[in-house]
């Protein structure tokens, strides 16, 4: 039988034999399922605001283009079949393919497009075409293997992996862009990992933790990628932070005490990293304190140069070097102020004149 429908509530095709779907370019507006000893293919795209629930039988998509919100086949012990090949498939909503042995999937030529904002996706360990994750956030709960796993770069993200979980892929596009970052975690401590057997992985604008990359290929996480913790397997760029300077004295004649602080949170894949600050009275600098090779990531001071005009502010950045490559962090500033003395009228005592002044400000550095 042929269904075309707009509506609501649900319909499913308990057919035996085979059956088909036509819509007619109609948006389907209820729940469909599939509950059949036999097979349903579709006849043309399909378009569904709601869910579609593959309960029993065989389901193809018939490399026509299928959308709807959740997709379902999780229903053991009924035998179930999923052919999706050379098929875009677009859901909004959540998908539950949980692993099963009376559950096939075949997806080759597949396109998965995977586009609601905090959902989740069981795509179980079957092999996929590419799947691409445009929401602002998702969960994979399980496994997946596919040629292409890709993230927007124009969209923030924040993607969840479940701990002890693989995600294989022959490609992976995960950069994110400039106010685009691409966050990257696990759903607990134990870590997850990403594997591709060989080549390169290039990826900017991420924030990864607790992330294990490998199975031969290289991970590079590149230029304005951080490396939240926890990681094996990445590449990270040299990355060192500025932090207010402290306990700062001084009197009118310069600076007594008080460090300049930094901290070196990635050497970059480097055994020495020399660390250091530059500072001046403009945003050019000028002028710098002397390196000081770390062998990991730590935080790092260095004293404040006593001859500093007081009255100025300065402006200063710590700094990683490796050779010809180095980083910064972002810029911060400290400015001196002078103490306060107001001159008052003098008096006078017989033949003497008695001056007076106040100090009304005792100066600091802030």
């Amino acid at each position: 039988p042929a269904v075309a429908t707009v509506g609501t509530g649900s319909i499913y095709s308990y057919n035996s034999g085979t059956a088909s779907i036509t819509t007619n370019g109609a948006v389907i507006g209820t729940n469909i399922g599939v509950l059949t000893t036999g097979s349903v293919t579709l006849q043309d795209n399909f378009n569904s605001t709601k869910q579609f629930r593959l309960e029993k039988g065989t389901f193809s998509t018939n490399a026509k283009s299928f959308s709807c919100s959740d997709f379902y086949s999780s229903y053991d012990p009924d035998t179930r079949a999923l052919t999706l090949t050379n098929s875009t498939v677009n859901i909004s909503g959540d998908v539950d393919l949980t692993p099963s042995a009376n559950l096939t999937v075949t997806t080759t030529g597949s396109t998965l497009n995977l586009t609601g904002n905090g959902k989740s996706y069981d795509l179980s360990n079957f092999t996929w075409g590419t799947i691409n994750i445009t929401g602002t956030s998702a969960t994979l709960i399980n496994s997946t293997t596919a040629s292409t796993i890709a993230l927007s770069s124009t969209t923030t993200q924040a993607i969840t992996f479940t701990d002890g979980k693989t995600q294989t892929a022959t490609t992976f596009t995960l950069s994110g862009s400039a106010g685009h970052v691409h966050t990257l975690q696990g759903s607990s401590t134990a870590g997850w990992n990403l594997s591709k057997a060989s080549g390169t992985v290039n990826a900017d604008y991420i924030s990864i933790s607790r992330s294990t990359a490998g199975g031969g290929a290289t991970f590079n996480a590149n230029g304005a990628s951080v490396n939240g913790g926890n990681n094996s397997g990445w590449n990270f760029p040299l990355t060192v932070t500025s932090q207010d300077a402290s306990s700062v004295a001084m009197t009118a004649a310069g600076v007594t005490s008080g460090t300049f602080n930094g901290t070196l949170v990635d050497m970059g894949g480097s055994a020495s990293v020399d660390a250091y600050f530059v500072y001046g009275l403009t945003h050019s600098y000028g002028s710098g304190t002397t390196p000081v090779a770390k062998s990991a990531p730590a935080t790092y001071t260095a004293n404040i140069p006593a001859n500093l005009t007081p009255g100025s502010t300065y402006y200063l950045e710590a700094i990683g070097v490796v050779g010809i490559t180095f980083a910064n962090g972002v810029e911060k500033s400290i400015a001196f102020t002078m103490p306060t003395v107001v001159t008052n009228s003098p008096t006078q005592s017989g033949s003497s004149l008695i001056f007076y002044g106040n100090v009304t400000a005792m100066g600091k550095a802030t």
